[in-house]
């Protein structure tokens, strides 16, 4: 799930602006919170209030794909870092 909130945070490139609509069910201008995504069992989640409009869920899907790569590179980093003292003892095979 990819928190909606009415407490807004200059943070174009991960928090979306959304403006209410009879469509989406909100009440006030509103971010998608892309950078905190939550897992949500079935069972907890009500009824439908309203849905994004497809031009907003394009922009949620590219903000998630930067989001989820600059994670992905982060996580990258964090593993090499973690081995780097193990790679420096790598000694080069001489080729003949």
């Amino acid at each position: 799930m990819v928190p909606v909130t009415s407490t807004l945070v200059n943070a174009p490139l991960l928090r979306l602006a959304v403006e209410p609509s009879a469509h989406n069910g909100l009440r006030a201008l509103s971010q998608v919170v892309v950078d905190k995504l939550t897992s949500v069992r079935r069972e907890r989640i009500g009824a439908v209030i309203g849905a994004l409009e497809p031009d907003t869920l394009i922009r949620v899907n590219r903000a998630l794909a930067l989001w989820l790569d600059a994670q992905r590179a982060v996580d990258l980093w964090d593993a090499a870092q973690a081995i780097k003292t193990e790679v420096q003892r790598i000694k080069p095979l001489r080729v003949a």
